[in-house]
């Protein structure tokens, strides 16, 4: 609906309808041509009253020296006893619209001329402005003669009035051209002025089909280089929410992915007839809990899409992180036989109490353990390590595998500077698992790290505090790296 010039949007159904307008260059065209052409009406209307009422008085004036010379003339020595006015005169006259008539002493006169102007001045003049018999406005001069002659000029109102309507005329034709120059000119400025506008319009449009690398020049009027600057801006928003959802949803896939493997493993174990007896339930018991974890995720991704969030949730509660790291133990240790990879456990006889987030922690150990499976050869070490020293715990996970370099240890858990470094030349992932270690790490209160193992490989240790919200866990790493 238009609301006094501006467009409000009204909701249809589940859609909102907009109506397209005009273009702003022609509605500040036609708005300068409508002021323009009131502007005139105003001077003109105001002026013209003005000016008819000069041209009048000058032509009154006009007419009145023209009486006066034919008088001097009539009452001169070469007229002198003429009853008439030469022929010569009055044709010059009426060339003019001017009528002079010379009346006779006693002799009748018609409207607009009075014999009383005759009587009451014998030998002076009247100038005024009357209505003759057909009714027209007429300019009226009467001068007074010798021996009682009375000599009568006129001229017809709107023959003095022309000047003043030529020039309403003119003026009126310079408004029309001054307003077409100035639409012109607004309409072409106008157009340069809001190039910036159909510029944002073209960029949303492409930004709306999915172009993320769309860029406005930010200058000119400061409002325009605003506009650029905001439109720059969002566009790279929308490129950093998409690239953090794809990271989100391949950080989804590879945690999904652990707890599915492991279930289909123990599934198949016990298909085949590979478990039976006595560890039916032990693994029934991994099972189950490796399905609680799944259905965690799943239960994480269905809060995430009510919320619009882009960042999995923390519980923090106490637990004991060793019987946490024991339980990842076993699901790894079976992962690693069928593998042919030597797999070991380091953790302490005692508990090792903490309050974090046990899922988040364990899905840090199952990214470093997938990770390391992954580059660990046949017959080479998997080795998974818990220590808590003083206020700290340290997860530890060391492989045999090909180990890192130097640039490697400095982008380890930036996402994707291995996938993309060693693609092609050894098993890699999809990315993300590093760097999801990395992120949990620090939102868990402490820091990873990565180095290089005894067994040949490499080694990453994540050092994370024991309580919830104390200082974060800084210091030197594991001697180990």
């Amino acid at each position: 609906m238009n609301d006094g010039g501006r467009f409000r949007a009204e909701p249809v159904g589940a859609r909102v309808v907009t109506r397209r307008g005009r273009p702003l260059a022609t509605r500040i065209a036609a708005i300068v041509a409508v002021s323009l052409f009131v502007a005139f009406s105003v001077v003109i209307g105001v002026a013209f009253p003005f000016v008819k009422s000069s041209s009048i008085e000058q032509a009154r004036s006009a007419l009145g020296n023209q009486a006066d010379a034919l008088a001097r003339f009539l009452d001169g020595p070469t007229l002198a006893g003429s009853t008439t006015i030469p022929a010569q005169i009055l044709e010059i006259l009426r060339d003019h619209h001017v009528t002079a008539v010379l009346v006779p002493p006693g002799s009748p006169v018609s409207s607009p001329m009075r014999a009383s102007d005759a009587s009451a001045n014998a030998h002076g003049s009247v100038s005024d402005i009357r209505v003759d018999a057909n009714g027209t406005a007429v300019l009226y001069e009467y001068r007074g003669l010798d021996a009682g002659y009375a000599l009568y000029v006129t001229e017809p109102e709107s023959v003095a009035d022309h000047p003043t309507r030529v020039l309403l005329l003119k003026m009126g034709y310079a408004a029309f051209v001054v307003a077409l120059f100035a639409m012109a000119a607004v309409t072409f400025y106008t157009r340069r002025a809001t190039a910036p506008i159909r510029a944002a319009v073209a960029a949303a449009q492409r930004m709306a089909g999915g172009s993320r690398d769309v860029r406005l020049v930010e200058g000119g009027v400061a409002e325009f280089a605003g506009l650029a600057r905001s439109m720059n801006e969002l566009s790279d928003a929308l490129a950093n929410s998409e690239d953090r959802q794809r990271q989100f949803l391949l950080s989804v896939s590879h945690e999904l992915r652990t707890p599915l493997t492991a279930i289909t493993g123990y599934a198949e174990a016990l298909k085949d007839g590979i478990i039976a007896g006595e560890d039916v339930e032990e693994t029934g018991a991994v099972m189950h809990a490796e399905s609680e974890r799944l259905q965690r995720l799943v239960h994480d991704l269905l809060d995430l899409s009510r919320m619009g969030a882009v960042e999995l949730r923390l519980d923090p509660q106490e637990i004991d992180v060793r019987a946490l790291v024991a339980g990842a133990a076993q699901v790894w240790r079976s992962r690693c036989e069928r593998e042919g990879v030597i797999f070991s456990a380091e953790i302490p006889e005692q508990p090792v109490h903490m309050t974090t987030d046990a899922v988040r922690v364990r899905q840090i150990i199952d990214n470093l353990c997938e990770n390391a499976l992954r580059v660990t050869p046949e017959g080479r070490p998997l080795v998974i390590a818990l220590r808590a020293p003083d206020d700290v715990v340290e997860l530890e996970v060391r492989d045999g595998g090909p180990g890192l370099n130097d640039d490697d240890l400095s982008v380890a858990f930036e996402p994707s500077a291995l996938h993309d470094r060693y693609i092609g030349i050894r098993p890699v992932g999809t990315g993300v698992g590093l760097a999801l270690v990395g992120r949990l790490s620090a939102r868990l209160g402490g820091n990873a790290y990565a180095g290089r193992s005894p067994e040949g490989g490499a080694a990453f240790l994540v050092r994370l505090p024991r309580r919830w919200g104390s200082a974060p866990a800084t210091g030197a790493p594991s001697p180990s790296l």
